[in-house]
């Protein structure tokens, strides 16, 4: 009777140390729950279905931690966020992975909820495609490991004025051009998002043509058009080609990022007019 019970208590204990496998989301528990079904084993005899049950169970836990992933959450210049995960599953652990860089300081790696992030330096990093963090993380039956790159220059903006500005349309009354559109060829240096926020035009010693508020985000390196109505009424015999081929002035905007404010100045700027 006695031997029956302690019998049904090992088939009890077996069942619940399965059960755990593929509720438990906690690595450290995934390997005690494997040192436990080992350790039950020992219990059954080799022909006994439970020991066959054990090692399909012991087996599976193996495959699991073996097959462990790093996946991304989310980077930015100076910060790494990432998940260590089991096929779709998140998981949690107490053993801190292994972050380094083959050019950046890592100077923070902790666990929030169930993400880890890794903050780094990045100041004595050459501008280099293979800047990377490389995050490894090992168990007891495996190892994954995932390479960040970053870019140097991620956050830096700079920006110039290629080619004419553009001046057409608008109302013409016979001296004056009222609602004329203005189009500006910007280019960025590179992909940090940047908005353009005023433009101020220098026509000689002529009233500046403002516009104000303007809010156009662009992102991306390369050639953006930028497209504008100026809402001053500019006089036909002055604010034209005609008399002024070159013009100076201020492209004012900042970063979408970090909201740093930056000027670029316009020299002998050549421009175009319809009038």
């Amino acid at each position: 009777m006695e031997y029956e019970k302690a019998d049904r208590e090992l088939t009890s204990q077996l069942n619940s140390l399965t059960a755990k496998i593929d509720e438990t989301s906690r690595i450290e528990e995934l390997q005690q729950t494997h040192s436990e079904i080992k350790a039950l084993m020992k219990s059954f005899i080799d022909v006994d279905n439970r020991y066959h049950q054990s090692q399909v169970a012991m087996a599976k836990i193996e495959a699991m931690l073996k097959n462990v992933s790093i996946e991304p959450v989310s980077q930015t210049l100076g910060e790494v966020r990432f998940t260590i995960n089991i096929g779709d599953k998140v998981m949690t652990t107490t053993a801190k992975p292994r972050v380094k860089s083959n050019c950046a300081k890592v100077n923070d790696v902790k666990s929030v909820d169930s993400e880890w992030v890794a903050k780094y330096m990045y100041e004595e990093c050459y501008d280099d495609s293979d800047n990377k963090i490389i995050v490894e993380y090992r168990n007891q039956f495996g190892k994954a490991q995932r390479e960040f790159f970053f870019n140097v220059k991620a956050e830096t903006i700079d920006i110039f004025v290629k080619n004419e500005i553009n001046f057409t349309g608008g109302t013409d009354n016979g001296t004056e051009i009222y609602g004329c559109n203005c189009f500006v060829p910007i280019v960025s240096e590179y992909d940090s998002p940047f908005v353009v926020t005023k433009i101020v035009l220098n026509f000689g010693n002529e009233a500046p043509v403002i516009i104000d508020n303007i809010g156009v985000e662009f992102s991306g390196k390369g050639t953006h058009d930028l497209n504008l109505i100026v809402l001053q009424a500019l006089d036909k015999s002055i604010y034209t080609a005609k008399k002024y081929q070159l013009i100076k002035g201020v492209v004012y905007y900042q970063s979408s990022k970090t909201g740093e404010q930056s000027s670029y100045r316009l020299y002998n700027q050549p421009i175009t007019t319809n009038w």
